[in-house]
């Protein structure tokens, strides 16, 4: 009888990211699918990264928004040859969150300024 192995992590994971890579492909074309798809794979990771730099539930689901609006946009910007989709969202989701923090300090520094 002939033995046959296990799956290994890593084809798991080249596996999931030639999927994750062919639902980009079908967010540029507009399928609105491929993004539930996505943000079901992908939004509870991108939520907690939001609500870590932001330190408020609501700002980072607003931020999960904006990123994933963001990814609907400008699907065909991404370079595969860069990152895997999964590092893209992440650092989609990032930027987005640290603009979010940067405006909050403007507004803050505006605000105590304005009271002196």
């Amino acid at each position: 009888m002939e033995q046959v192995d296990p799956p290994r992590a890593d084809s798991s994971r080249a596996s999931r990211a030639l999927e994750d890579g062919e639902l980009l492909r079908r967010v540029r074309d507009r399928r609105e699918e491929a993004l539930a798809e996505l943000y079901d794979r992908y939004a509870s990771l991108l939520l907690a990264l939001a609500h870590r730099v932001l330190g408020e539930a609501g700002e980072a689901e607003e931020v999960l928004q904006e990123a994933f609006l963001q990814v609907w946009n400008q699907a065909a910007r991404y370079d595969p040859s860069r990152s895997s989709v999964s590092t893209w969202l992440i650092l989609i989701t990032r930027s987005r969150a640290i603009d979010r923090l940067r405006t909050r300090r403007v507004e803050e520094r505006t605000t105590s300024a304005a009271e002196r």
